[in-house]
């Protein structure tokens, strides 16, 4: 070989270098010794058949393979579609639960708020009650300082100590249902 070819090679290689790129498909014969095929910038060569000083063949693939490639497409793009579609839905389901998440977190508050209410209620009731029973208790006092009681124990009737508390219940129960039964008959004539 001479050193005029040799140059000439190199400077080839060299060019290509400077502007190439990395194709989809290697030539083939990069492909046969599974090398990274670089092309030129003008797409003629590769550097590794221009520094061999052979001519770059990139044979085309076959229609079945484009076919394939095809279907391949279409397949993804199918699939694509019908997880677009799920995702979807997915997010609409998403958003509704979102909403009754929002709606049941202010029911849980409302709900919250009347309980807390209505305890407060009740508290303030146990204190109007208990401020009820000191003024009520407050009066009797004055009005026993007052007015005391001038009734002997034994005036009063029977009280539980007395044997005679049950027969006087007796009676009293007695006179009622009498008492109710000639109403009864005084309406009735």
């Amino acid at each position: 070989m001479s050193v005029k070819r040799t140059n000439k090679r190199s400077l080839l290689a060299f060019e290509a270098d400077l502007h190439s790129f990395v194709p989809s498909v290697a030539c083939s014969f990069c492909s046969i010794e599974e090398r990274l095929c670089i092309m030129s910038s003008d797409g003629v060569g590769c550097t590794y058949c221009a520094e061999r000083g052979r001519a770059c063949e990139k044979r085309f693939h076959p229609d079945r393979e484009w076919e394939n490639n095809r279907k391949f497409q279409n397949k993804k793009l199918s699939e694509i579609e019908k997880n677009e579609d799920k995702l979807s839905k997915l997010l609409e389901q998403q958003d509704e639960l979102q909403e009754k998440l929002r709606q049941k977190s202010e029911q849980v508050k409302t709900a919250a708020a009347k309980s807390k209410r209505l305890r407060l209620e009740l508290k303030q009731s146990e204190r109007h009650r208990s401020n009820m029973l000191i003024h009520d208790s407050r009066l009797m006092d004055q009005l026993d300082v007052e007015d005391p009681p001038s009734l002997i124990p034994s005036e009063l009737g029977p009280t539980l100590e007395s044997p005679s508390l049950t027969f006087h219940l007796q009676q009293e129960s007695l006179g009622t249902v009498a008492q109710t039964n000639s109403f009864s008959h005084d309406t009735a004539s």
